[in-house]
Order: C-alpha cells, then structure tokens, then sequence
C-alpha cells in the first residue's frame, strides 16, 4: 500500500516532466502514471530524459513483476462473482444511454440504409 510520500514522488515527477518537455499535460499525465505505479508497485518509475524535449518512463525489475500480479488480481477479482456491494455506486447509465443513443440510432439508420441501396443496386 502506497502512503503519502509516494504520491509527492508523483507530483515531483510531474514536475520533471513539465521542466524537460514543457508540455503541462505531458506533465499531468505523467504525475497520473507514477501515482498509478507508486500505489500499486509501492515506488515511482524512473524518468529518463530522451532529450528533444521528450521523457521515458522506465520500471524496474520488481516494478514489472508486481504491476503483472496486480494486473493478474484485477483479472481474477473481476471474473469471480463476488457477494459484496460496492462502496460507491456509479451511475454512468443515466448519462451515457442518451449520449450513445445520439449517435447509436443515426449510424443504424445509415448502416439500413446503406444496406438497402447495396442491395437495390447489386440485383439490378
């Protein structure tokens, strides 16, 4: 379990990022991935400076094998059935049914339509 130091480690490599490439995003996103890493590896990625403006993340060794048994957890908890209710609930059905509706109901219609004029014109 990752404490609080590990996730000012994240900020500073944010920081990094953002003195070499001078992109903030660049930097945020970075900050994101370490943070990631540090709560489940327990440590930050390195970051090598690639030079033209341009960084790398790099994990160690032990970073590699405990990311890959964390994924393997992940894997595992989300195929077995489990009998506990979730801490929190997420509604993302109330905004995202009508946002894909918008786009799903059009691309079908076109999808018949086109369909239908490639069969019109394939049996003439």
């Amino acid at each position: 379990m990752a404490d609080i130091s590990q996730f000012l480690n994240a900020a500073g490599i944010g920081a990094t990022v953002q003195a070499v490439t001078g992109n903030a995003s660049s930097a945020a996103s970075a900050a994101g991935y370490a943070a990631w890493i540090a709560a489940c590896a327990g440590s930050t990625p390195k970051v090598v400076d690639l030079g033209d403006h341009r960084v790398s993340m790099k994990l160690s060794g032990d970073q590699k094998i405990l990311m890959q048994q964390w994924l393997d957890k992940q894997l595992t908890s989300a195929l077995q059935p489990s009998d506990k209710k979730p801490l929190v609930e997420y509604h993302m059905g109330e905004f995202l049914i009508p946002w894909s509706m918008k786009y799903l109901i059009p691309a079908g219609v076109l999808i018949f339509m086109a369909g239908w004029l490639a069969s019109y014109y394939l049996q003439r």
